[in-house]
């Protein structure tokens, strides 16, 4: 296959996202590694999760830059978790496999692991315990995500997280910031019951509880996925216009500070009241006020017009207040995804009963195991290769 190596094959926008395809095998590796970390996988299935309800696109970019057309196949007990999220999502153009660069786009793995030696970004005692290869290819996509200004959604790897925390850090992931905020609240509730007597061994985060439960009640985890995100369209958007809003040259130091200040205090607002229940009076009006201020409303400068009856009522409450209805309406995915989190049933016994049928109807499919293609490209030759 003749690539022209002059210009990327891609074109990426401030909605979108890199995935590291690491991440993606935690869906094979729970079916495949019965010593693995079973919370470190959930974990980057979660991140999966998220990556398709609040990006538009996700990138999975593999290193190799010349003219070969291999795939890279992996031998697995159960494809069909991995098999269904890739083929809903990629029919979609929502997951997006990307072969190759140009020469002059990103530096080859090579180059990128001799620059982490010469800046003692990890030490040399330290990189001798890892694959060298493997270790390049995750710099490899990290600088396609510096390079494009696009978030990067890595796996739990240490030698990942290591880069990750020893080197630059990365444009600020507004999705990560709430997504985080919101795993921990949740998390922070159920410490007594993970750490009682109760059957709940691990935490799930929201979104891949949401998803889990919606395979249990008969969806594909591909067909799950999608109904998630379709219900988070709407702050996807808003998240890609924030985005925007911090890549506009034209704004003034000091708008884009105070800008991204109200953002990022917006989301701690949402954030902090994820584990708290709606007082009765928010709710009360929260969905008549819809009608009458629309999301971007200015509350500095906003006059209530008195002599509606429905306004003058809400003019009771303070600023405050009509801040957080308006940030409830425009974060109100949010509250329903909270809702559907704390009415699940059976919750401790998610993570197996969506797992286990597939693995069952594996086992007759493919007795001897299935096999998967994850990424095109071979990412797991060696350098002198």
């Amino acid at each position: 296959m003749k690539i022209d190596k002059n210009k990327p094959i891609y074109k990426s926008s401030p909605g979108d996202g890199v995935l590291e395809d690491s991440a993606l095998l935690s869906f094979l590796d729970i079916s495949d590694n019965p010593n693995a970390d079973i919370s470190k996988l959930v974990l980057e299935m979660s991140k999966v999760v998220e990556s398709f309800v609040f990006y538009e696109r996700i990138f999975v970019f593999d290193y190799q830059i010349d003219d070969e057309n291999c795939e890279a196949y992996f031998m697995t007990k159960n494809p069909l978790i991995l098999a269904s999220i890739i083929e809903k999502l990629t029919n979609e153009n929502i997951l997006n496999f990307v072969q190759t660069l140009p020469f002059n786009f990103a530096p080859q793995p090579s180059t990128l692991l001799k620059q982490v030696i010469e800046l003692n970004i990890l030490s040399e005692e330290k990189i001798s315990h890892f694959n060298k290869f493997n270790f390049a290819y995750y710099l490899y996509q990290q600088e396609i995500s510096r390079r494009t200004k696009l978030p990067f959604i890595s796996s739990d790897d240490r030698y990942v997280n290591l880069f990750i925390n020893n080197s630059q850090k990365f444009k600020y992931n507004l999705a990560k910031k709430l997504i985080e905020k919101m795993n921990i609240k949740a998390e922070n509730e159920m410490k007594d019951l993970i750490n009682s007597y109760c059957n709940i061994e691990i935490f799930i985060p929201p979104f891949l509880s949401i998803v889990l439960n919606n395979v249990i009640k008969g969806a594909s985890f591909g067909d799950a996925i999608l109904d998630l995100r379709d219900q988070f369209k709407d702050l996807r958007k808003l998240f890609r216009e924030y985005n925007f809003l911090f890549q506009d040259s034209n704004l003034s130091l000091k708008k884009q500070i105070e800008e991204s200040s109200k953002i990022i205090s917006d989301i701690e607002k949402v954030s902090s009241s994820f584990s708290i229940c709606d007082k009765s009076r928010f709710s009360v009006w929260s969905d008549a006020f819809d009608f009458i201020i629309d999301p971007t409303t200015d509350i500095k400068n906003y006059n209530i017009i008195n002599s509606a009856n429905l306004i003058s009522k809400i003019a009771k409450y303070s600023k405050n207040i009509i801040r957080y209805l308006i940030l409830k309406r425009r974060y109100s995915s949010v509250y329903r995804l909270k809702e559907d989190f704390y009415s699940i049933k059976n919750y401790s016994s998610l993570l197996c009963k969506a797992i286990i049928p597939f693995e069952e109807k594996s086992k007759i499919l493919y007795p001897n195991g299935g096999y998967i293609c994850v990424s095109p490209g071979n990412p797991f030759k060696t350098l002198d290769n």
